[in-house]
């Protein structure tokens, strides 16, 4: 993410494929919400994957996974394999613990389906553009490493400050934040079973991030 260009590619490619207006009901990403790559506890013996990132969408497969192992993507879990070895302890895996290597994690989306709102307060710009007083700045999500994606008169960028100054002079004002879905995809010796919501609900508990 900290490749400028290639957001901006990236940003290029799906407002061409998919444009989305600020009347749209959902935003959807391909990231995750933190810095470095993530992996998990599981706490629950069985997992149901859904057909599509949408908790209305049909379960598709179950998977049976051992509570208290740990799972990743697939360079998480090679990273996790190599330092056990290395260093014999792994911050928040617990000893003897299983590094799952059979399924593993594919792609990860954000999903918004309610934009934050940011009001300015003043006249100002962003990114080349200018807003007037009163205008709003959709806050779509973050991205992790201090990069926040918006939207402004339906155009998306990202700032790679979370516009910080901006909110802590007051010329822009956080009136909401975004509500957004984390989905991953569980892929199981090489063949995707499906889609999984990332919460407090979930088969999955954070530990941590691999940086």
């Amino acid at each position: 993410m900290n490749n400028r260009l290639l957001l901006e590619f990236l940003l290029v490619g799906i407002l061409s494929a998919s444009p989305m207006s600020s009347s749209a009901t959902a935003f959807e990403y391909e990231s995750w919400p933190y810095e470095g790559i993530p992996y998990f506890e599981v706490v629950k013996d069985k997992i149901e994957l859904h057909e599509t990132a949408s908790s209305k969408s049909p379960v598709i497969a179950k998977i049976n996974a051992k509570k208290g192992s740990v799972a990743s993507f697939a360079f998480g879990v090679e990273e996790l394999i190599k330092r056990h070895k290395k260093y014999g302890t792994i911050f928040g895996i617990k000893d003897g613990a299983t590094i799952n290597s059979d399924f593993v994690l594919g792609k990860s989306i954000q999903i918004t389906t309610k934009p934050g709102v940011i009001r300015a307060t003043t006249s100002g710009a962003i990114t080349g553009s200018f807003y007037n007083k009163g205008d709003v700045i959709e806050d779509l999500m973050y991205l992790g490493e201090g990069n926040c994606l918006y939207r402004y008169h339906g155009i998306v960028f990202d700032n790679d400050t979370c516009l910080f100054s901006d909110l802590q002079d007051g010329s822009l004002v956080q009136e909401s934040r975004p509500v957004t879905e984390w989905w991953v995809t569980v892929v199981n010796n090489g063949k995707t079973m499906g889609w999984l919501k990332i919460d407090d609900d979930s088969p999955f508990r954070m530990i941590e991030t691999i940086r």
